[in-house]
């Protein structure tokens, strides 16, 4: 990280942290009629249904942790695809209150307000049982469970440019945040929450990969302008936080020769939108302008990380050989983001 980056983060943390002070000392309160709702909704663009019965994860959750990025399905079928997305972002319970629907996710989120949107840029995607996906760049919505392609075209080696890598995998999942939907009630805090909140989607993404034989990667360094221009995403109110590569990599075939601009209708998530420039401040200051800058970007994290592996200490396994327990499908489906712990074996400080 450059100075001028590293002191861009150094002040969005100081303008946004919280003390005991600030916290009495806020006066702001909750716009309910204002909230936003948890799904972003293309209005013209028709549907395709995600396979109803995917494959389950059944694998003992403990060793698919250890095992993350691990698999054998070079090419991940749209049925593996879905059973991924549903594990990392699904609606796994409905309830009323108040009058007021709530929905449960498989991924807990801050605020439960679930600002973090999943798109697909693929290959050809074959199914199991019936048509795949051509290629394309989709949006998976959650609120019914289906696609919607936003481009028609394989721009999988425009995505390895911008991570600055000359092959790319079979199908890659895009995740971003639409940031007003966390900024309602956290405001310019929300940024923080970006990274908290996908974070706990990729843990369940990765877990769930590897009970499926699928190779997942995550990559943070990419040039976030082409990112969000493939996706047609202003990046002033929603951007992307990381990509996910899923199946073995191979030499993609050149892009289209143009990449229109997309104007795509979405229904709007509130009557009013509050701007908090902070975001967008900091969000352009951490971007990378193109993949040479993700590439070195890279090269600098994996020092640090050797660094930290010579200074030692004791690695200590994941999981046991041989350990069993809850399958992946039954941990998150049991969890989800309900946050009911296991008083008797929670960590003690």
């Amino acid at each position: 990280m450059d100075e001028r980056r590293g002191a861009a983060a150094r002040a969005y943390h100081e303008r946004t942290k919280h003390s005991r002070q600030s916290v009495q000392a806020d006066a702001f309160f909750l716009d309910w009629p204002n909230q936003p709702m948890p799904f972003k909704v293309y209005t013209d663009l028709e549907p395709i249904p995600l396979p109803p019965e995917p494959p389950r994860a059944e694998a003992p959750a403990l060793a698919c942790m250890a095992a993350a990025g691990e698999g054998g399905q070079a090419r991940p079928t749209l049925e593996a695809l879905a059973r991924l997305f549903f594990l990392m972002a699904g609606i796994t319970k409905r309830i009323e209150v108040g009058g007021r629907a709530h929905y449960f996710r498989a991924a807990a989120c801050t605020g439960a307000l679930y600002h973090v949107e999943v798109y697909l840029v693929c290959g050809e995607v074959p199914a199991a049982g019936g048509r795949g996906l051509s290629p394309g760049v989709y949006h998976l919505a959650v609120h019914d469970y289906a696609a919607r392609r936003l481009r028609e075209g394989d721009f999988r080696a425009l995505l390895a440019r911008a991570a600055g890598e000359d092959s790319a995998p079979p199908a890659c999942f895009v995740l971003t945040s639409t940031y007003w939907r966390n900024a309602w009630k956290y405001r310019a805090r929300a940024y923080r929450h970006c990274f908290w909140d996908s974070g706990t989607m990729l843990a369940n993404l990765l877990a769930a990969a590897a009970a499926l034989g699928v190779p997942a990667r995550v990559a943070a360094s990419f040039a976030d302008g082409p990112v969000n221009a493939l996706l047609g995403v202003n990046p002033d109110e929603e951007a992307a936080l990381a990509l996910v590569e899923l199946g073995e990599r191979a030499p993609p075939p050149p892009p289209p020769a143009e990449l229109p601009e997309l104007s795509l209708k979405t229904m709007a998530l509130s009557p009013e939108r509050v701007d908090y420039p902070l975001i967008r401040e900091i969000h352009a200051a951490s971007s990378l302008a193109d993949g040479r800058a993700a590439a070195a970007w890279r090269e600098a994290a994996s020092r640090l990380r050797d660094a930290a592996s010579l200074a030692g200490g004791e690695a200590l396994p994941l999981a046991p050989a041989g350990a069993a327990g809850d399958s992946v499908d039954a941990a998150i489906l049991r969890r989800g983001s309900a946050r009911r712990f296991d008083r008797e074996r929670s960590i003690r400080f």
